[in-house]
């Protein structure tokens, strides 16, 4: 778990990305657009209704494609200070495995497979990576990879050849596309919603998109829109970040300070742009099969420390459980959420599956 696979590490090293300490010491020009929080939606949709939060791609929402392509070709501050993290964090992956799935050393995308095989599967604004090598390789016969830009340039150097033959990309701004109907076993949502701004539009048309027995996989950000975390929150994070010692706390940093919006915004003019609303609105289109919420105090918390607590395994689990606890008691919101849900069924549908019961039991 706690190795990086080759491929990822070629990939890393064709866009020419550069680990470094901090998103500061790597900034990246501004969208140069009035990011803010979007207002709430005031539609709740049917089930079978296709509502777009966003009707249609205005100058506005253009500029914000632009915005997010400037973004990108120069690489991604906030992934980047991820993979700059220590690699040996195997205390840390086996906590929050055992957390996810019941087994310390079974990551949450390997318990999607276990005990069946899809046929078709798709993933999300997403060009290839580890977690759909890891599908192909464990129960996914072909997927299809669902990119605004379609195919990464120079072919498919993101996903490790064994695996290539069985995927197809293919181009589509998830905020206005359709999806095929009753057509995929399995949609993996590996950090996408929180990109998405018609997030209705969409979560209807993976819904549609799946088979009755279709499973939908999610692992996303679930947290406040643009990171702007609540004074009480932040609070809290930065009492436990002061009891620390000093020799695990990063100088100069605290947690008392959200991501600047407007023109100073730092990240992808999508970047959380609706991520407040994709619980509730997973829970009114999906059903639940499997889903957990944690990370509340771990995200405001973890890049401000020192990267040699991933060695002090006592302190480290500590606080990976405190982050439990003050998760679960709704003291510090979620900010990642990780489950399986199924297609909720309309009256119609509901209807139906009686009509055939009853078919069924008195012929």
């Amino acid at each position: 778990m706690t190795a990086i696979p080759g491929f990822v590490r070629r990939s890393f090293a064709r866009l020419g990305w550069q680990r470094f300490s901090g998103a500061a010491d790597n900034p990246q020009a501004p969208p140069h657009l009035p990011i803010t929080v979007l207002p709430a939606a005031t539609h709740v949709p049917a089930l079978d209704e296709d509502w777009l939060y966003w009707p249609n791609p205005d100058e506005h929402y253009q500029a914000m494609l632009a915005g997010e392509a400037r973004y990108w070709r120069g690489g991604d501050p906030l992934n980047e200070l991820i993979a700059s993290q220590p690699r040996t964090q195997r205390r840390y992956f086996a906590f929050m495995n055992e957390t996810l799935t019941g087994d310390a050393g079974t990551p949450w995308y390997r318990a999607i497979t276990r005990g069946r095989r899809f046929a078709r599967a798709a993933s999300l604004g997403s060009s290839g990576g580890t977690v759909e090598a890891e599908l192909l390789r464990h129960g996914v016969d072909e997927m299809v990879l669902y990119d605004l830009g379609g195919a990464p340039p120079a072919g498919t150097y993101q996903m490790p050849r064994s695996v290539r033959a069985r995927c197809r990309w293919e181009a589509a701004d998830l905020n206005f596309a359709a999806l095929p109907e009753h057509h995929f076993d399995l949609i993996l949502d590996n950090s996408a919603l929180h990109h998405i701004v018609n997030l209705e539009h969409v979560l209807f048309q993976i819904r549609r998109a799946l088979r009755p027995d279709g499973v939908l996989a999610v692992s996303d950000y679930i947290g406040p829109a643009r990171f702007q975390h609540s004074q009480t929150a932040r609070e809290i994070a930065d009492a436990v970040r002061r009891a620390l010692p000093a020799s695990l706390r990063r100088p100069g940093l605290d947690c008392m300070e959200n991501a600047p919006l407007g023109e100073a915004w730092p990240h992808s003019p999508f970047e959380s742009v609706r991520s407040s609303d994709i619980v509730p609105l997973l829970h009114h289109f999906f059903e639940p099969a499997h889903w957990i919420e944690l990370n509340g105090l771990w995200f405001l918390l973890g890049f401000k420390l020192d990267p040699k607590i991933y060695r002090e395994h006592a302190c480290l689990e500590w606080l990976l459980r405190l982050d439990l606890e003050l998760t679960r008691a709704c003291v510090m919101p979620a900010t990642l959420g990780v489950g399986l849900f199924r297609p909720r069924a309309t009256a119609a549908t509901q209807a139906n599956r009686r009509a055939a019961l009853s078919e069924e039991n008195h012929p």
